[in-house]
């Protein structure tokens, strides 16, 4: 449940509507024409009774009823094609269909209207990791394509390095850091960051120990006084236990997340009261973008900016 605080979205520059506040008619103009999502797992989320095509079709129906029935059909086609499914998959059923290419109609689903933000939540989730690698190139060839914007929301720290500008890491739903994604990979400032890097092995280098993070995570309903990873942080002090760190502007060269924004820490072994553990003070590398598979055509306009200011 959403208590305060504030979701706004720029449709455009100088205009924002706070989309929490928005009544329901806004909402819906908003929904799948300017801001889309693919759902975790795609076969809860497609209608089991309905054909693929069926379920294309719906959304364009209900978003541009001027468009006719053959060209509904038609935009269907195409956004098969578009993630690489052939048109004669549009009479078949979503338990007709494999993992990976579930995923991908929820994909072709979302990107029907021409969205400027998509929001993923897990979508490679369940998926071995030859379809996962297949489904991320091409998601990364649209969005070159298309320009839109992605919020990709994963419990894989390594697959959002490969992907993603910038990195935003949260904790029993606070924000703990926010920084470039090759600058947190390579020099984490909080220790929860640290332990998500520390959890799962290197393909290159020497080999080393993995330590993971001790404990579990705590009960949302009773929240640790003071930081509330410090039941769980090998670096925590007195301080960690009673006081609540904010997030800590964190000028690294280097470390600042995508568009030019500061680099943000919320931890006090940051606010510079004592040296930082060496694990948590490790230089950033150069600022640079992650490499993106070769796009099909030129990159369109970047996409507008969404934005979430906590209380």
């Amino acid at each position: 449940m959403i208590t305060g605080g504030s979701v706004g979205y720029y449709p455009e520059p100088g205009a924002v509507v706070d989309l929490l506040a928005a009544g329901e008619g806004t909402l819906r103009v908003l929904r799948w024409s300017q801001i889309s999502v693919v759902m975790q797992s795609a076969m809860s989320a497609l209608n089991p009774v309905l054909s693929i095509g069926s379920q294309l079709t719906d959304v364009l129906q209900a978003h541009r009823p001027g468009l006719g029935q053959a060209a509904r059909q038609a935009r269907a086609a195409d956004l098969l094609a578009m993630v690489g499914i052939a048109a004669d998959r549009l009479g078949s059923y979503p338990h007709e269909l494999s993992g990976g290419m579930r995923q991908r109609v929820m994909i072709a689903m979302a990107l029907a209207l021409e969205p400027q933000v998509v929001i993923m939540d897990e979508p490679t989730t369940a998926l071995d990791v030859v379809t996962q690698r297949e489904i991320l190139e091409e998601l990364m060839q649209l969005r070159e394509r298309l320009g839109f914007a992605v919020l990709f929301i994963t419990h894989d720290l390594s697959l959002l390095v490969e992907i993603a500008d910038s990195i935003a890491v949260m904790y029993a739903g606070r924000l703990v850091e926010r920084a470039a994604a090759a600058a947190l990979f390579r020099a984490p400032r909080h220790p929860y960051s640290l332990g998500l890097l520390s959890s799962f092995p290197a393909l290159h280098g020497p080999r080393r120990r993995l330590t993971g993070i001790p404990g579990s995570p705590p009960d949302l309903r009773r929240l640790p006084a003071g930081c509330v990873f410090h039941p769980r942080c090998s670096y925590a002090m007195d301080r960690c236990r009673t006081d609540t760190p904010a997030l800590i502007r964190l000028d690294v060269p280097g470390g600042g997340a995508a568009g030019g924004e500061a680099r943000t820490a919320a931890c006090w072994l940051q606010d510079g009261s004592a040296p930082a553990p060496a694990e948590l003070a490790v230089p950033a590398p150069p600022r640079s973008r992650p490499p993106a598979p070769p796009a099909t055509a030129a990159p369109a306009p970047a996409a507008p900016d969404l934005a979430r200011s906590q209380p």
